[in-house]
């Protein structure tokens, strides 16, 4: 059902965030009210809200906008003109807008394109939700970025990357952004491909245009992103040099048709493509979400290989450091090993990301006892019997009992 409902988002994202025609020749007709106005390094913030909160958006955008050119290296000199970014406090207001400037409302973000750089923009509203906030800002904000650089860039390579950024997080202490690896389509884009007819052919879905990618919206938004990450990730350098080369050879001014044909003679003419599907498949099969990780790692743990276990609980961590169970099963496989202080340290953690709370204080408590931090352990286990009396007062009992017993 997520799913499902994550498509029909992007369906409505695809078709109008990417659209320039009906764009292109508008006019500013638009009457706003007073915005707050805040200016940074490259970008204009434009809110209904606070000054304070407008320098704090701009100050997300810049940690961005240094995310994204680590990939992308253009230089910002050559900017056309401030990337401007549109917030409004609410959704009333989002929507009103829109319909005077689109015809059209959305419930998601969206980047409008025109010719002159000075009215491009993206629009959004205020979140409640600080993880999609984050998201939509990455994922327009990449179209965004990309098309102040390249005005008509290919389909696959825009889309694909504004997926790639998604799930990077904003540090507001370093006023940094987090790179974080998007596994979303992971799982979802293995499904599709071992189904009938597999993945788009790779000499249509390098070619196609929004038209063509709309009519095959469920396979091509995945697919995108699948060849981006494979393209980044994928250890043979030959491959790995297709991206670079790609953004490399791009013009600024070329229409859409040109930069596929630069890119068809420069790049992609001196690769099989049967092969660099081959490769892709191999790439996506090898490659291992954070619940596939989570799934291995409770199985060998289970079966008593904790080598394996170790190994695929600390990548699931590397994906999603804020999950609390990667660091459950690590605290579990170092009290296993005897390795006591390692042991409090993930179910410390474990509790800082949202363990269940009872179950991870009785862990530490029987760590504590085993480390023979008798006044430690019994402050642990007391706790968990007083938050779950029906699951640990009997177990508790008993350990109370042996402490006192070994204690006299």
């Amino acid at each position: 059902m997520k799913g499902e409902v994550t498509m029909k988002r992007y369906a409505v994202l695809f078709m109008l965030a990417t659209g320039t025609v009906t764009l292109i020749n508008a006019q500013e007709t638009v009457r706003t009210e007073a915005l707050t106005e805040y200016s940074s390094d490259h970008y204009l913030v434009r809110s209904d809200t606070s000054e304070e909160l407008a320098q704090s958006l701009a100050s997300r955008m810049e940690a961005a906008f240094h995310l994204f050119n680590r990939y992308y290296r253009f230089d910002p000199e050559a900017l056309p003109a401030p990337l401007s970014v549109r917030i409004f406090s609410s959704k009333a207001d989002y929507d009103a807008y829109l319909q005077k400037k689109t015809g059209i409302t959305r419930e998601s973000f969206i980047y409008l394109h025109y010719q002159s750089p000075a009215k491009r923009e993206l629009v959004g509203y205020l979140l409640e939700d600080e993880t999609e906030l984050n998201r939509q800002l990455l994922h327009q904000g990449s179209i965004q970025f990309l098309r102040a650089f390249v005005n008509n860039p290919p389909l696959w390579l825009q889309e694909g990357m504004a997926v790639f950024f998604e799930a990077c997080e904003y540090d507001p202490e370093t006023s940094s952004m987090i790179y974080r690896e998007n596994l979303t389509w992971l799982d979802p884009l293995r499904t599709l491909a071992s189904q009938t007819g597999g993945l788009i052919p790779l000499s249509e879905f390098l070619h196609m245009d929004l038209e063509a990618a709309s009519r095959n919206l469920e396979l091509y938004y995945p697919q995108a992103w699948g060849f981006v990450s494979f393209l980044v990730y994928e250890w043979d350098k030959e491959y790995n040099r297709i991206l670079w080369d790609t953004i490399r050879l791009l013009s600024p001014s070329a229409t859409y048709e040109e930069n596929l044909e630069t890119l068809d003679a420069r790049v992609f003419s001196w690769y099989d493509i049967d092969q660099m599907k081959d490769r892709l498949l191999g790439y996506l099969e090898g490659k291992k979400s954070f619940r596939v990780l989570l799934e291995e790692g409770i199985e060998a743990y289970r079966s008593g290989d904790l080598q394996k276990a170790e190994e695929a609980f600390t990548r699931a961590s590397k994906l999603d450091p804020d999950h609390y169970a990667p660091y459950y099963y690590l605290g579990l496989i170092a009290y296993t090993r005897g390795t006591h202080s390692l042991a409090e340290y993930y179910y410390t953690t474990a509790l800082e990301r949202g363990a269940e709370e009872a179950a991870t204080t009785y862990a530490l408590g029987l760590n504590a006892f085993a480390a023979d931090r008798m006044e430690e352990a019994r402050t642990y286990l007391v706790k968990a019997q007083t938050l779950a009396p029906d699951k640990y007062g009997e177990k508790v009992q008993a350990l109370l009992e042996r402490m006192g017993s070994e204690g006299m």
